[in-house]
Formats: C-alpha cells, sequence, structure tokens
C-alpha cells in the first residue's frame, strides 16, 4: 500500500531530521530516523494545485499544463493518455483509493480528484479545515477497509500555511525561546525593508503577523455586495514588523509544524495498529517551502530557492529498499511515484510509468543535468504573468521568463541576489540550452478568458480571501 502525506507550505529546514534546533517534528523525525531522508528536494512550483498534481503525475506543470491555483477553475484537469494521476493509475489495478484535502484549492473542480475512489475536501464556502479533522476522516476510512486490501491514501493537511493559527497546546510548546531568536537572527532578515513594503497592508498583518481583522465580516460582504472594489476597505494602521515580531511569526509556524507533526504520528499508529506498516510504503512531503521574510518577501510563489526547497521522507516496505539511508542528490517532486513505483512490485503500471518525466533517484546509474521549476503565472488580485523556467543544478540556477532575457545564479556564492550571466557566460549559455530543450516538451496554451459560472467565481473568491496564491503579490 502507498500512503502520501502532503504538507502545505512547510519549510523543510524547520524539521529536526533537517538540522532544525526546536522540537517541531518528533514523529517526522523518528520517520526519516527510520526510512530515507532525502537532503535536496525541489518541487516543480511553489503553488499548491499544480505542485500536487506534478507529484501525482510525475510530471513538470508545462506537462501537465497547469501552472497556477486560479487557472485549474478554468481548465480543470482531466486525465488523458500520457497524463495519468495515480489514483486512476493504481485503482486500475486493485487499489482502493481515497484522497482527503484540508482546502478548497484542491476541490474537485479542479480535477485533482479524479481517479479517487473516495475524495473528500471542505466544500465551497468553508474554504479550509484543521488538520486533527481531516485526519478523523481519514483514520475512518483506514478502519472500515478490510485490512488485505491494497490501497493509496493521500492525506493533505494545510495548517503550516499562513495565517498560522496554531492550538493553545502546540503554541505553548514551540513560544519564542532565545534558540529561535538566534535562528531567525542568522537568516539575515530586514526588518526595516519589510517594514517599508507591508507596515500598512491589512491583508499582510491578519495572514503574518496576527492582526486582527478590523471589520466584522459580514460588513466587509456588505461592502461587496454594494459593488466596491474589494481594495476599498480601509488600510490597517501601521504594525510592528521588527525583530521580534519575525520571531513571533516563526514561533507560530514552528506550533503548527509541531501540529501537523502530531496528526502525521496518529496516521503512523493508525498503520502500525491494523498491521499495514510493514507493507506500507509511507511518503511525507510538502508541495513548496514559504517566505517568512526571506529576501523581504512573505509567503510563496515565487521561483526561489527558499520556496521550492521542500521535504521529502520515504519509509519503504520492509526489504524494498536498503533504510536507513541519506539521499544527497538533487532531486524534484515529480521523481516521488518513479523512485516509489520501482522499490514496489506493482504489476499493470506500464503506460503510468512511460508517462513520467521523473527518475528513480535510488537506481545506482540516476544520473540528470539539473531539475526543472517554474513560477505561478498568476497570482490572485494579479495580471498574467509570462511562463517562466529554471533549470536548477547542483550548483546554478538558470532562470528565463518568456520574452526576456535568463539570469544566472551561483548558489554556492552570492545566490539569488546576484545575477552572474555575463561573467559566466558559457554556463549561461549551456544552461539556457538544456531549459529550451526541457521546455519543448511544454504542452501550455492559452487559456481562454470565459467568465466563470457562480460556484467557480465564489471558490475564486474564497481562494482571494485565504490568501493564496502569491503572497505578498497583492500588495
Amino acid at each position: 500500500s502507498i500512503v502520501l502525506v502532503t504538507i502545505d507550505t512547510l519549510r523543510r529546514e524547520h524539521l529536526g531530521c533537517y538540522g532544525y534546533p526546536r522540537p517541531t517534528s518528533p514523529r517526522v523525525d523518528a520517520l526519516a530516523a527510520q526510512g530515507v531522508l532525502f537532503e535536496n528536494v525541489l518541487a516543480p512550483i511553489a503553488t499548491t494545485f499544480p505542485s500536487h498534481l506534478s507529484a501525482l503525475t510525475g510530471l513538470y506543470p508545462h506537462q501537465h499544463g497547469s501552472t497556477s491555483n486560479r487557472g485549474a477553475l478554468r481548465k480543470p484537469y482531466s486525465p488523458a493518455p500520457g497524463r495519468m494521476s495515480a489514483a486512476g493509475a493504481l485503482g486500475a489495478v486493485g487499489y482502493r483509493t481515497a484522497g482527503f484535502v484540508s482546502v478548497v484549492v484542491l476541490h474537485t473542480r479542479t480535477g485533482i480528484g479524479a481517479g479517487f475512489e473516495t475524495y473528500d475536501g471542505p466544500a465551497i464556502g468553508v474554504g479550509k479545515r484543521v488538520a486533527r479533522e481531516t485526519m478523523d476522516k481519514s483514520l475512518a476510512w483506514l478502519a472500515a477497509l478490510p485490512a488485505d486490501e491494497p490501497f493509496f491514501l493521500w492525506v493533505h493537511l494545510f495548517d503550516v500555511h499562513e495565517p498560522n493559527e496554531p492550538e493553545a497546546e502546540f503554541a505553548a510548546l514551540l513560544a519564542p525561546d532565545e534558540a529561535l531568536r538566534g535562528f531567525v537572527a542568522q537568516r539575515g532578515l530586514d526588518p526595516a525593508e519589510l517594514t517599508r513594503r507591508f507596515a500598512g497592508n491589512r491583508g499582510i498583518g491578519e495572514r503574518f503577523f496576527a492582526l486582527p481583522p478590523p471589520k466584522p465580516e459580514r460588513q466587509l460582504r456588505g461592502q461587496r455586495a454594494r459593488g466596491l472594489p474589494k481594495k476599498s476597505a480601509p488600510k490597517a494602521a501601521s504594525f510592528p514588523i521588527d525583530a521580534e515580531a519575525l520571531v513571533r511569526l516563526h514561533a507560530r509556524y514552528d506550533a503548527c509544524v509541531r501540529q501537523v507533526d502530531h496528526e502525521v504520528g496518529r496516521l503512523i499508529d493508525a498503520l502500525v495498529l491494523r498491521g499495514s506498516w510493514p507493507r506500507t510504503a509511507f511518503v511525507f512531503t510538502a508541495d513548496h517551502g514559504q517566505s517568512l521574510g526571506d529576501g523581504a518577501h512573505l509567503g510563496h510563489g515565487l521561483n526561489t530557492q527558499v520556496n521550492v526547497s521542500i521535504p521529502l521522507v520515504i519509509h519503504f516496505p520492509d526489504g524494498a529498499v536498503s533504510q536507513p539511508a541519506k539521499i544527497g542528490k538533487l532531486v524534484s517532486l515529480v521523481d516521488l511515484m518513479p523512485t516509489l513505483l520501482a522499490a514496489l512490485p506493482i504489476a499493470g503500471l506500464e503506460a503510468y510509468r512511460a508517462q513520467f518525466s521523473g527518475r528513480d533517484v535510488l537506481n545506482p546509474g540516476f544520473r540528470r543535468a539539473g531539475v526543472f521549476t517554474a513560477e505561478a503565472t498568476e497570482f490572485h488580485r494579479a495580471k498574467k504573468r509570462p511562463f517562466e523556467g529554471a533549470l536548477v543544478t547542483e550548483r546554478w540556477k538558470y532562470v528565463r521568463a518568456e520574452g526576456a532575457p535568463g539570469r544566472l545564479y551561483d548558489l554556492a556564492g552570492a545566490g539569488e541576489a546576484l545575477d552572474v550571466s555575463v561573467e559566466q557566460a558559457a554556463i549561461a549559455r549551456e544552461l539556457d540550452a538544456l531549459l529550451s530543450a526541457e521546455l519543448a516538451s511544454s504542452i501550455l496554451v492559452p487559456e481562454d478568458s470565459e467568465p466563470l459560472d457562480p460556484d467557480g467565481q465564489a471558490l475564486l473568491d474564497q481562494l482571494e480571501e485565504l490568501g493564496y496564491g502569491g503572497g505578498d503579490e497583492d500588495e
């Protein structure tokens, strides 16, 4: 059986198994100590819907056709030859399949639930739910399943996504302390620049700095009903974005990490109790990372290393691979299913395996020039932007948007703060050619601008209210 747990918006360096000094992840750390920890994994895009679709299909966004959350409402995913999802492929060979998600950006309307026998998430109008509720539903489904039936279970947990609102128990456990202050100080964040950009931004204050909403929601709805633009609500008074405010932001984030870690532990315990653990591949990963002030940004969606760097831990069934182990190779989330299925003796998946752009990274002969990452083409309350892709190697990152010159970053040097494409012209040319070759497999076409139906528009409005799809891009 296969269990896939995805944590929305999880930075890998906030997990103990990746070196974090605070007790955010005891259950995941124990999982990593028994399984395979992948140390250098990149999401193909720092946006929830297309990144999850890449994990399920083994395809990059330009190959499965989705490059934004909003676009999935206008053009839902539909399985087709060469674009099958894990749920449909495994269901066709006799697996019981279920997906339990925690936010409407993964609503059935997007098509991502295709192939799942059971697919459950919050309704339009509800928006999101806490990890405990999603896990309760997942465990109930698992408990009703005959013990001898193989299954594919996907569980998506949202609590780590902003606004971070941890339960009291976890907030107290991960309250600000000197270890956290030291960690935040070492990150080189710039409170003055963050203040300059965001101190008067109501949305940023509410989503990242625990600023309470200034008006009852019904009053805001009244403004919308009268046809006033969403931005017409008065801006918040200036709020502090100083060093201590950033420490508190990180503390809330850490507490939410511990909160989902607790729920992951409940799922592991249930698998052990029902006797499924020795025969189950258990995957723990994320759809993307998060800027918590890094580079004077807040949120995600951008094609930056802090946004695309994610954790990946796999506990394989007994005897499938040599574990525990640590893998330092550069890995993409599109490699997940190819690597998993190479280790599992599941017959009848030849067509699904044939579509993968990802590779089996545990194969001793595994080599690659680099991995592809992209930036969302559309954020909420913002115009569409040209598709931007990057080719990332162990040291270099070459980025090119449609109609713009390429940029080259030395990840072992100044990183994304300095374009070295002129000084390293030969490397830039080599990576530009590799990026062009990768993009030759693109199926992207211009999307139509037909208006959404009422349910689709309601879902889009709700995504905006949840702050989904671009972090600080709505400033």
